[in-house]
């Protein structure tokens, strides 16, 4: 008599659970925050420094 091995073994199922288990709270934390906090995208803009300085 022989067992019928399924496709998921006793390693593997607890590889995936611990592995779950640490990936868990980061994909959590992971999500949009949706609290309409403002970005700063202002630095990424050209200025014009010619005005601010005599000499360049």
């Amino acid at each position: 008599m022989t067992r019928k091995r399924t496709g998921l073994s006793r390693r593997a199922f607890t590889a995936g659970a611990a592995s779950a288990a640490f990936a868990g709270p980061s994909i959590l934390r992971a999500q949009v925050d949706q609290t309409g906090l403002r970005r700063n995208i202002s630095s990424f803009r050209t200025h014009s420094w010619q005005d601010s300085f005599d000499a360049l």
